[in-house]
């Protein structure tokens, strides 16, 4: 039995998500809450208590059954934020994330081995290759050389075309951080790398009627959705249907509400004046 409930519900937040979901070809991008290795999230409760899930396991799941226990899910086309349930392949947790070395002597192998290691490439010579080793709060992969983290695709940079000169940037065509596929990096400097920046649209701030979220709103983070979030939409609906209004046991209500739900009383009048929680 999955270990969620309602895969169907699920199915139609991911679909919300995913512009792209359902199309003939290419990836299904998710957006919303990620995770900080960069993996959509879907914010569930489950038997009373909430938890996170990834969008390529619910779609992974609503197209082949429960994944089995032990399993986990593997990137095959190197866009982690993908959800085609096609692009993901049953495997089992590298032994690093099993809480052993890989082999003997792991550490102090040369980091060309060890690179190549954490390196999974895609389906495709000019496909993402993605990470698996750890990350930064950025997304970019980080890898051990002489006892100082350096950035994997620095690493990759250097290992295929030679020594970064000083003052030298390695910057992504692909805008993907985890990505390493040395066919997808170039050199730079901070210069370059606002040019690219603009050049691609990322260092644009659309506002009004242009700006993205006015035109796909369902992409917002909002709600439980949000990583800090402490309550659920039933919590909310729940709170404010049982709000006395505006009056003398206003403030006792937040107050014990409050208490209940593990937040502040501000909260909860934030809450039912509908300062938060706008969507629902």
């Amino acid at each position: 039995m999955s270990r969620h409930k309602d895969t169907r519900s699920l199915i139609d937040q991911v679909r919300a998500r995913t512009p792209a979901f359902g199309a003939a070809q290419g990836c299904w991008i998710t957006g919303g809450h990620v995770d900080k290795s960069g993996y959509p999230r879907i914010r569930i409760r489950v038997d009373g208590n909430v938890r996170d899930i990834g969008t390529h396991q619910v779609v992974w799941e609503h197209a082949n059954g429960p994944l089995p226990t032990g399993r986990r899910l593997r990137n095959v086309c190197g866009a982690i934020a993908c959800c085609r349930s096609t692009h993901w392949k049953l495997g089992t947790p590298p032994p690093i994330l099993q809480g052993r070395l890989p082999w003997p002597g792991f550490k102090a192998a040369p980091i060309a081995e060890r690179y190549a290691y954490y390196t999974m490439c895609g389906l495709r010579p000019d496909d993402c290759y993605s990470w698996r080793g750890a990350v930064n709060s950025d997304g970019y992969g980080g890898i051990k050389d002489n006892g100082r983290s350096r950035g994997a695709h620095r690493v990759a940079y250097e290992l295929t075309y030679g020594p970064i000169p000083d003052g030298r940037d390695v910057l992504h065509t692909c805008d993907n951080p985890p990505c390493s596929n040395p066919r997808h990096l170039f050199l730079g400097d901070a210069s370059t790398n606002m040019l690219d920046m603009n050049a691609k649209g990322r260092r644009v701030y659309p506002r009004g009627d242009e700006h993205p979220l006015h035109k796909h709103p369902e992409l917002a983070t909002r709600g439980e959705a949000v990583n800090t979030a402490k309550l659920t939409v039933e919590d909310v609906l729940a709170i404010r249907a049982a709000w006395p209004g505006r009056g003398s046991g206003h403030w006792a209500y937040c107050v014990g509400t409050a208490s209940h739900y593990g937040v502040s009383p501000q909260a909860i009048e934030k809450i039912v004046q509908r300062i938060n929680w706008k969507h629902v």
